[in-house]
């Protein structure tokens, strides 16, 4: 069994608008600050993933650029909504700075893949483990 790389990416956008859809529906997100950076999180991810999948067919140089700097600004979302959750010093712009740097990096070293996944593997994982530290 051969696994498709695109519905895999598309199954996990489906699950993504579904969490946003929940979080609209369920929770009042103008008492909740920290739900509402949860889901700009989510659609971050979602769009990600739509520019990732795009990728296959149209522009792909750009498209997965920009779904990297998504997916990574995502992250660093995710990490604005655990520092909000427990009430610590929010510095909103240091946390998406890695975003903008991925963002700019993708683009210039996207022609070898190896190294231009393993830079945004990094990135994620330096995020996830500065987001644990937090």
């Amino acid at each position: 069994m051969t696994l498709n790389v695109s519905t895999l990416l598309f199954s996990t956008l489906v699950s993504a608008v579904l969490m946003i859809a929940a979080l609209a529906i369920c929770v009042d997100l103008k008492q909740a600050p920290a739900l509402r950076s949860w889901m700009l999180s989510l659609a971050s991810q979602a769009l990600g993933f739509d520019f990732v999948i795009a990728a296959a067919s149209v522009a792909p140089r750009l498209m997965a650029s920009i779904g990297i700097f998504l997916m990574s600004l995502s992250v660093g979302l995710m990490h604005i909504t655990i520092v909000r959750f427990i009430h610590g010093p929010l510095r909103k712009y240091l946390y998406i700075a890695p975003a903008l740097v991925l963002g700019v990096v993708h683009p210039l070293t996207y022609g070898d893949t190896q190294f231009t996944v393993g830079i945004a593997n990094l990135v994620f994982g330096m995020q996830g483990l500065w987001a644990a530290w937090d």
